[in-house]
């Protein structure tokens, strides 16, 4: 994994999506257009496992 991607995409959840949910989706289709899916699955699911485990659970 990139370095400092796992922090970066922290910041987004934590900090920018309560603020601005458009900017933070912008910003996070910019990570996966550089990074790729896989590298921004891989950091979302170190941050935010409890809510990925709910979208999945609720089919979304």
């Amino acid at each position: 994994m990139h370095e400092g991607l796992v922090e970066r995409v922290r910041q987004l959840v934590d900090e920018q999506a309560p603020r601005d949910p458009e900017v933070a989706a912008i910003e996070l289709d910019l990570l996966i257009a550089r990074f790729g899916r896989t590298e921004i699955a891989a950091a979302l699911a170190i941050v935010a496992p409890v809510e990925i485990a709910g979208l999945v659970r609720h089919g979304r």
